[in-house]
């Protein structure tokens, strides 16, 4: 972690929008739960890496974002916003790409390939794009990044969550990733329509929340 925050140092420029500092802890916290799950998952620590850089900069291009954007307080976004929605995957990995170049030549480019497709969903779906890939087709680093990043986001504080939801606990984020991928809690079927990795689902569901709790503490 301590060398991608150097690295983040070096390409990020000084932000001054309010929401900085949690869209930071986000990314922190995402490429800390891509490292569980791909160390759960047995991968090769060359892969752990490329995933963990990834993971950490897989929302680089939103630097670029207007503050509205960030915060996410309404829905109203112009069709140009869901443009920049739609291709922020392969807008983050152009410029990390770019970055890197300039910062260092020691990170793994892998990481490119990941970023451009951690928001494709692990069947056909409305909700995935670019929509280029799926199921296995996706890049493995990319469906851990997708739950990583889901997790983190369930249970983050976000304004604009109803109150009594901005928050929500490990039980309710993990029965979520399970209803979104398989037809039974019960009998772990895969759904028709699954949103995301069922091995990676699985995975994380054999991390301890107590473990996960501490991550969040941890990068608060």
């Amino acid at each position: 972690m301590i060398a991608l925050e150097e690295l983040a140092q070096k390409i990020e420029p000084v932000y001054t929008y309010p929401n900085y500092p949690r869209r930071i802890r986000h990314q922190q916290r995402t490429m800390l739960i891509s490292e569980m799950l791909a160390r759960s998952l047995n991968l090769p620590d060359e892969e752990i890496e490329e995933i963990m850089l990834a993971a950490r900069f897989c929302n680089n291009c939103e630097r670029f974002w207007p503050e509205y954007m960030i915060d996410k307080v309404h829905t109203d976004f112009t069709i140009d916003d869901v443009k920049r929605i739609k291709t922020h995957p392969f807008e983050s990995a152009r410029f990390l790409e770019n970055d890197l170049s300039v910062a260092s030549n020691s990170y793994p480019k892998g990481a490119l390939e990941i970023i451009r497709y951690h928001h494709e969903t692990y069947t056909p779906s409305a909700y995935g794009y670019p929509g280029k890939k799926f199921g296995e087709d996706i890049p493995i680093g990319s469906r851990i990044i997708l739950v990583a990043e889901s997790y983190a986001a369930m249970r983050s504080s976000r304004e604009h969550r109803s109150l009594w939801a901005r928050t929500w606990p490990h039980s309710y984020a993990i029965d979520e990733l399970i209803e979104k991928t398989f037809e039974s809690k019960d009998e772990m079927r895969v759904r028709k329509d699954a949103e995301y990795c069922p091995t990676v689902v699985s995975a994380l569901m054999q991390i301890s929340k107590e473990e996960l709790d501490k991550l969040f503490v941890n990068v608060s």
